[in-house]
């Protein structure tokens, strides 16, 4: 990395964040997007800083990104993942009677000492004996939060 790149990076922390709205603006010609924080901003304009300086992605790294973006159907929309279940890998740990509880999040489901689960909540019956909310049962919700979001519905 050059000296004055590392500078101009360096210098991002310390400007205001209409300073940094400015550098925006100089440095992609367009005014930063309204959902952008200041974390997002600096992280942005610190990569752009860097691809100006050592160029962007090559042709053939950008044909293949088309390519894999040519493979899903136009009319086929994304998916979101569902915010309520952790990312597939994920190990959660619950102390419980003091034997330490782990489950891992599956593509599927959940694994709890080595059977497969469909949700939480049965992992934390089979655990305590009684109904319990699962995201609750596991510290992922506390119990208002998920009051609220039923009262919502």
């Amino acid at each position: 990395m050059t000296r004055s790149m590392v500078a101009q990076i360096a210098a991002l922390e310390h400007l205001s964040g209409d300073d940094l709205k400015l550098k925006w603006n100089q440095l992609f010609s367009v005014a930063p997007p309204h959902s952008c924080n200041r974390k997002q901003m600096i992280s942005r304009l610190a990569y752009r800083v860097q691809e100006l300086t050592f160029g962007g992605l090559s042709q053939s790294e950008r044909n293949e990104l088309d390519r894999l973006a040519g493979m899903q159907a136009p009319d086929q929309a994304c998916s979101p993942r569902d915010p309520d279940k952790p990312l597939a890998g994920t190990i959660l740990r619950r102390e419980w009677q003091g034997i330490m509880r782990e489950v891992m999040v599956s593509q599927t489901g959940f694994e709890y000492m080595g059977k497969s689960y469909r949700s939480l909540s049965a992992i934390a019956k089979e655990i305590t004996g009684t109904k319990w909310n699962g995201l609750v049962f596991f510290g992922l919700r506390k119990w208002n939060e998920l009051s609220k979001k039923a009262i919502k519905r």
